[in-house]
Formats: structure tokens, sequence, C-alpha cells
């Protein structure tokens, strides 16, 4: 039995589409595009394309993202607390929480809500942009992209935090 089985699970990668664009295909291990999310490169939205449908991503206030469309919301990430880098996530009839991990290389567990790690969302590399999604196979895809999109959104916004921090000393 290995100790992280979760860890065995294939990859997916989130490929950015490009150096001033916000935004990525979710490439399944056989190289297939699974779905896209398009995002603003100002503010925090967007959508998820998956077949053909289509959700709208987006942020309300400071601590909610939520993927919704005509049958109303799929996906919501909620902050635990105003410093916190846990969110509480409600997905494909689920509960769980996003969890911040790592230091250098910024990682986001899955965890379901006994605590147990699921999946998880991480960067691939140290300077990388791309993200490596391990992520549970019964997940929709939409909802694949959105994890991964609300982890694309919170290194942006760490990127933006500690570069505007560098600026000012």
């Amino acid at each position: 039995q290995r100790l992280f089985p979760w860890n065995d699970r294939p990859v997916s990668t989130a490929r950015p589409h490009g150096v001033f664009q916000n935004g990525f295909d979710l490439v399944d291990d056989g190289g297939a595009v699974v779905a896209v999310f398009h995002g603003s490169v100002w503010s925090e939205k967007g959508t998820v394309t998956a077949g053909s449908s289509t959700w709208d991503f987006g942020r309300q206030g400071g601590g909610l993202f939520r993927l919704s469309g005509p049958g109303g919301e799929v996906a919501s990430a909620r902050r635990t607390g105003m410093f916190s880098s846990t969110w509480d996530v409600a997905y494909d009839g689920r509960v769980g929480t996003l969890v911040r991990r790592g230091f250098w290389m910024s990682r986001y567990e899955l965890c379901d809500p006994a605590g147990g790690v699921v999946g998880e969302v991480a960067q691939d590399g140290v300077f990388g942009r791309a993200l490596d999604v391990r992520l549970p196979d019964h997940l929709a895809p939409q909802t694949q992209a959105f994890l991964a999109a609300v982890v694309l959104t919170l290194l942006n916004r760490a990127r933006r935090s500690s570069a505007s921090t560098s600026a000012t000393t």
C-alpha cells in the first residue's frame, strides 16, 4: 500500500494560454483538452468551457469564488478566514477544503470532510506557469477546471502582492 495513493492518479496539466493572457487548457494525461478556462487579465473572473457548455467563473467579495451557469451554481470556494490559506469548497454535490501547502512551490491539496487528501493542484516548478492537476476521476471536467482556476487566481494574487512589495522596498 502506498503512503499517498492520491499521488498515483493520472496528471492533468493546466497549460497556460500565453504570457500576457490569463487562462489555460486543461489537458488530460492522454493529451486531450477536457476543459478550457479563459480568465480576465484585469479582474478575477472568466469562463470555463467543457464540451459544448460554458460556465461563468468569478469572485464575489474577497473570499468567495463561484462557478455558475444556466442551472445555477455548480461549484464554490470560500476562504475560511480573512488571513487564512484554507478554502471551503462545494462541488458536484460534495464538500471539502482546499488547503495551501508548500513554500517555494505552491501546492493546494483538496481534502475530504474528514481531512483526508483526495487530490492536489500544484505549480509546475518554482517558476513555472503550468499547473499539475491531480484530482479524482469522478470530478466533472468543469469542476476540475474550476479548482485549477481558483489556484491560478490565488497564485496570481501572490505574484502581484510580492511584485508590489518588492517595488516599494
